[in-house]
């Protein structure tokens, strides 16, 4: 199952093969902000620098949920 697909099926109350992996607080760690070259506090006022940490938490880390 997708990740994306396995998000929506357990939004609208359906079975799924397993939990989704996500942080529904934030996921700006020193590592992901090395990583993405996107570090707070300029990420905080930029949306593209936003943008490539939150992405950094999907292609990096693995998380299903940006």
């Amino acid at each position: 199952m997708k990740p994306k697909e396995r998000t929506f099926k357990i939004l609208e109350g359906e079975k799924v093969d397993r939990p989704s992996v996500l942080s529904v607080t934030q996921t700006g760690t020193v590592e992901l902000m090395e990583i993405s070259k996107a570090y707070w506090p300029d990420a905080n006022f930029n949306a593209e620098l936003m943008a490539k940490l939150a992405i950094a938490a999907h292609t990096i880390a693995g998380l299903e949920g940006i």
